[in-house]
C-alpha cells in the first residue's frame, strides 16, 4: 500500500506552491505590461500630440510592445509551464483521493468479511 495521506498532502503542497509561483508571474507580467501601457499612453511626437490617438493603435503597440520584450515573453512562457504543472498535480490529487477511498472501502469490505466469519464459527 502507498501512503496515501502523505502522498496527498505532498501534492497539495505542490499545488499551493504552483499557485504562489503563478501569482508571482502574474504581477511580473502585469507590471511590465502596465509599464508599458504608461509608456504608450505618454509618448509624444515633435509637436506634443500623442503618438497614439485612440485605443485601437494603443492596444495595438501594446501587443508589439509586449512580443517584442523578451523579458515579458520569458515570464509568460514560464507562467504557461507552471499553470499545465499546476494541472497535472491537481490531476494527480484527484487520483490520489479516489485510488485511498477505494483502498479504504476495500480494507473495509475485508473487515467486515473478517467479523463475519469469526460471528459463524
Amino acid at each position: 500500500m502507498q501512503n496515501y495521506p502523505e502522498l496527498i498532502e505532498q501534492t497539495m503542497i505542490e499545488i499551493e506552491t504552483w499557485r504562489l509561483e503563478i501569482q508571482d508571474l502574474r504581477r511580473a507580467a502585469a507590471e511590465i505590461k502596465e509599464s508599458k501601457r504608461i509608456t504608450i499612453l505618454n509618448a509624444r511626437n515633435d509637436a506634443g500630440k500623442a503618438l497614439y490617438s485612440n485605443d485601437q493603435a494603443r492596444d495595438a503597440q501594446l501587443v508589439a510592445d509586449l512580443a517584442s520584450d523578451e523579458m515579458y515573453q520569458g515570464i509568460i512562457s514560464q507562467l504557461d509551464n507552471k499553470e499545465y504543472r499546476k494541472v497535472v498535480s491537481e490531476a494527480r490529487l484527484e487520483r490520489l483521493r479516489g485510488e485511498f477511498k477505494l483502498y479504504l472501502l476495500d480494507r473495509q469490505q475485508e473487515v467486515a468479511i473478517v467479523l463475519s466469519q469469526s460471528n459463524i464459527i
